[in-house]
């Protein structure tokens, strides 16, 4: 019983390790769609 538990803790903390993975990778999109929207309403010279 102790071994299966160990097994199925370490399964739960791949499971969540990988969803905070996929979390962050969403952020990432989220920051750049928001960094595309903020170029699109201001003029382009305000970056150079």
């Amino acid at each position: 019983m102790q071994k299966r538990r160990e097994v199925n803790f370490h399964d739960f903390l791949s499971d969540v390790q990988r969803m905070h993975t996929e979390e962050m990778m969403v952020r990432d999109e989220d920051k750049e769609l928001m960094k595309a929207k903020e170029q699109e309403s201001q003029p382009s010279y305000l970056f150079f």
